[in-house]
């Protein structure tokens, strides 16, 4: 899950609070083995609502660009791990590997609501430092062609430099089986870098859209499948 965004306001219209309650339903129904957050949980949650959550399932997660950094870094699962990945991390689940990168990229912005920014180039440096990953998971999403013009891109003339294209870059470079993120509008997109597969979701409350991945336990990952879900129903198989 991307952008849940679950915060104690209104945002254009669609008040954010339920979020939460909205999540615990979604992981009674699907009971998942882990859950992973991409990113913008955002400002509304407490101490005791990630131990609710971590009491039903191991939750690995990265921040955003709206996340409370000091409380992430608190929060560990019924194991004793730490809930909060490392830029660059990496985690075996079911035989697959998984690679992380928080934030989103900066030239302009260091640091706002106590959330670094990356930088061009040092997000670059950890991407493709994560070569040989299976499933890459970031909060930023790449430039896909379904997207066209509709989204900012980096321009050579004036030096702007934006996530969405260092993500293709690094993926491009690295290669993984599958790419999974969010931070961008719209409720999901299915998109193909070379041999990876790119999903970008939006479970924000107004969207309430998730990806389901269930890994083949031999490494087969042709027998992966990914189901994308808008609240309780199926929008389609990946």
């Amino acid at each position: 899950m991307a952008d849940l965004h679950f915060a104690l306001k209104e945002h254009r219209g669609i008040f954010e609070g339920g979020a939460f309650k909205w999540l615990i339903h979604t992981i009674k129904r699907f009971k998942p083995d882990v859950l992973i957050l991409l990113g913008d949980m955002d400002w509304g949650w407490t101490f005791e609502d990630w131990t609710e959550l971590t009491e039903l399932v191991t939750v690995h997660a990265i921040y955003g660009n709206h996340d409370n950094l000091h409380l992430l870094k608190q929060i560990k699962n019924k194991d004793g791990t730490r809930m909060l990945k490392k830029d660059g991390e990496r985690l075996t689940i079911n035989g697959f590997t998984f690679g992380f990168l928080n934030g989103i990229v900066s030239r302009t912005k260091r640091i706002k609501d106590g959330i670094p920014r990356q930088t061009p180039e040092m997000y670059l440096v950890k991407g493709k430092a994560l070569k040989g990953i299976d499933i890459l998971c970031t909060h930023e999403s790449p430039w896909i062609q379904e997207y066209g013009n509709y989204y900012h891109r980096s321009r050579d003339d004036t030096g702007e430099v934006f996530g969405i294209d260092i993500l293709r870059n690094i993926i491009l470079e690295i290669q993984p089986i599958y790419s999974f993120g969010g931070h961008l509008s719209g409720t999901y997109s299915i998109g193909q870098i070379n041999k990876t597969t790119v999903v970008k979701t939006d479970a924000s409350p107004k969207e309430k859209t998730l990806a389901l991945l269930t890994l083949d336990s031999e490494h087969n990952f042709l027998k992966s499948i990914v189901h994308i879900y808008t609240d309780d129903k199926l929008i389609m198989t990946v």
